[in-house]
């Protein structure tokens, strides 16, 4: 927990992590396998298979993009293989109710936030497109925040739901809050997008999720004199601690580390800087490279008619193993896992002392244009 910069590290006895796991007591989550570069992958099954053999009987849960792995990659570890279902009518409704009571009351308008929960659930039932996106919890956390801060109304599409959120965390809520450049520097969306997707780009292009600061420092600096509006209110550490502090998107999970608080937004940003950059080659040179999927489906969303044709076009000279990244309720090759049904008959909890690798495939909705 100290690594992670947990704020409750070192409450816990000396050696308590140790008895629980030597007890067979604990469950241990390894969440975001995709995310790992597939050449550091084999050592990362050693990594697992060690603690597996010193710390046997315990419950382990690994998630991953379905692509990520071939079938059956933990089955000889002893590993159950999962796939994650999207969620029901039933438990999107649970999710919006149970988002709501934890949100606190509007102070000037305590009543609005219960007006909201209905009309928000009356749009995911009554919406199609606004039903095809509430399909995990993300996407519907995300759905009920846009809708509470945009007073009731949510744009149509991935695409427009992520330029909200984007909106919503860059600038809306410090303008609406009057806090107005608290380190001395105040930019509009634009320009935070355009330095926010130079990081974005860089780690997707290298196969990282975070990178030093030193290093964002001088990736930012590499980017003011395209941005001028930024670099007149700053040298690069002044630009980018604003963007830390200030944009929502970036976190620093550990000293002098930085990342993107989810994902998602790293490759929104990074698939934006892709197209900018005409690099359409490059997108399809990866097309076999699980950690540029969702890369390449915002890349389809970005371009313009004629870059998106040429992009399309590419992918559809790779082979036929890539269809699944234009239509994603493909399945991805011989072998591969169907599309789940909302229930499966086996059920989808790990049986106890079973330990489970967890797939998405369901979790990722087509992105709209």
């Amino acid at each position: 927990m100290t690594a992670v910069g947990c704020p409750v590290a070192g409450a816990q006895p000396d050696g308590w992590a140790h008895r629980v796991l030597a007890a067979g007591r604990a469950l241990l989550l390894i969440d975001g396998l995709d995310e790992i570069p597939e050449r550091e992958r084999r050592a990362t099954r050693s990594w697992l298979r060690d603690l597996l053999d010193a710390f046997p009987g315990n419950l382990w849960l690994v998630t991953t993009r379905p692509s990520a792995v071939r079938d059956d990659w933990l089955t000889p570890d002893g590993f159950d293989e999962l796939t994650l279902s999207p969620m029901s009518r039933t438990e999107v409704a649970a999710f919006i109710a149970r988002w709501h009571r934890a949100a606190a009351p509007d102070p000037d308008a305590p009543d609005l936030l219960v007006t909201y929960e209905q009309s928000l659930l009356t749009a995911v039932r009554t919406k199609p497109d606004l039903g095809r996106l509430a399909t995990n919890p993300l996407m519907c956390g995300l759905i009920c925040a846009l809708h509470r801060d945009r007073r009731g109304y949510l744009p149509h599409g991935r695409k427009e739901l992520y330029d909200a959120a984007l909106a919503m965390l860059l600038s809306r809520r410090d303008r609406e809050r009057d806090m107005r450049g608290p380190d001395g520097v105040e930019l509009a969306d634009e320009p935070q997008i355009q330095l926010l997707q130079r990081l974005a780009y860089w780690l997707i292009r290298n196969g990282r999720t975070e990178l030093d600061r030193d290093r964002a420092e001088r990736l930012i600096a590499d980017a003011l004199p395209a941005v001028p509006v930024a670099a007149a209110q700053g040298d690069a550490p002044t630009v980018f601690r604003h963007l830390l502090h200030r944009s929502g998107l970036l976190r620093e999970p550990a000293p002098d580390t930085v990342d993107f608080v989810h994902r998602t937004f790293q490759d929104y940003l990074g698939a934006k800087a892709a197209v900018e950059q005409a690099d359409f080659g490059l997108l399809v040179q990866h097309a076999d490279d699980s950690q540029w999927e969702d890369v390449i489906r915002m890349a389809v969303a970005h371009a313009r008619p004629h870059e998106r044709a040429e992009l399309l076009r590419g992918l559809l000279s790779k082979n036929e193993l890539r269809a699944d990244l234009l239509h994603p309720h493909r399945t991805t090759g011989p072998g591969s896992p169907r599309w789940p049904s909302p229930r499966h008959p086996e059920g989808h909890v790990p049986r106890a002392g079973n330990p489970a690798l967890l797939t998405d495939r369901a979790a990722h909705p087509p992105l709209d244009r």
